[in-house]
């Protein structure tokens, strides 16, 4: 992650007016590290109808899939698609042939976070040779909950009953080689979970048993900047998600102060106009 890169990042925000511009989640325009592209998502979603190494107990229907604002092959807006390619990319680039696991967290609160890690995770399993699973991290403010039934077993299962296994909270999303490990449920201190020990051995758990598949953390807005500081220490890679005309250049600043630099691999714009 370069400096130009965290620079052009707090100019655009320095140059966009705060407040509630534009709906959550429906674009993501993409900077860093590589090339700009307008991500915003048409009606034309459908489902991936290809056969994959997972077996899905319901396969997301065309208009589930617009509900959720997911990518597939053959959708028609080829700039979405192209957006999140590129993202897999260069972060396929950095890990040379080894999985990874990558945080994705907005600036702020709503910001677009989970639009982006769940459609990254989507992005990776595009390819028949490999498999994603998205982990829901956010258990203050969970969003991926539309991806599965609300009374699933989860991380917060997981974390607080040593007696849940791993195979116990991993679950089908619908989409061909995406599984989700979801929050399974909301608590109002996130931090006195991440510190668990439970929870670096679950990442560390994730990577070694699932060689073959890559970890996507959907994880808390950096404005929590004790939660997001625990949970980098564990990724390999974070993400960061900027709400266009949200922030200010001073958000901007904390989000990537509250990282390790040299895990910061790119600065996505969400709702960026053209």
């Amino acid at each position: 992650m370069s400096e130009n890169t965290i620079e052009r990042a707090v100019n655009k925000a320095d140059q966009t007016p705060t407040g509630d511009s534009g709906e959550r989640g429906e674009s993501a325009r993409q900077f860093a590290p590589v090339p700009a592209g307008n991500a915003s998502l048409s009606s034309q979603l459908g489902p991936d109808t290809s056969i994959g190494l997972m077996v899905q107990k319901h396969q997301l229907t065309h208009q589930e899939l617009i509900e959720r604002k997911i990518i597939f092959h053959e959708m028609a807006d080829r700039k979405v698609l192209n957006s999140f390619r590129y993202l897999r990319t260069n972060l396929l680039e950095r890990a040379k042939k080894h999985n990874f696991t990558v945080m994705v967290a907005s600036v702020t609160g709503g910001g677009g976070g989970s639009f982006v890690a769940r459609n990254l995770a989507c992005a990776f399993a595009l390819d028949e040779r490999k498999s994603s699973i998205l982990v829901d991290c956010d258990i203050h403010d969970p969003e991926l909950g539309d991806l599965m039934d609300d009374d699933k077993v989860g991380l917060i299962q997981y974390l607080e009953d040593e007696s849940v296994q791993l195979e116990d909270i991993i679950h089908s999303s619908g989409i061909s080689r995406v599984r989700i490990i979801p929050s399974g449920g909301r608590r109002e201190a996130p931090s006195e979970y991440f510190a668990a020990p439970r929870m670096g051995l679950l990442i560390e758990k994730l990577k070694e048993r699932y060689g073959d598949r890559y970890i996507f953390i959907d994880g808390p807005p950096a404005s929590e900047s004790s939660d997001i500081r625990m949970l980098s220490d564990m990724v390999d890679y974070v993400l960061l998600v900027v709400p266009y005309g949200r922030v200010t250049s001073s958000q901007v600043e904390t989000a990537v102060a509250a990282v390790q630099r040299e895990k910061l691999v790119g600065i996505v714009f969400n709702d960026s106009p053209i």
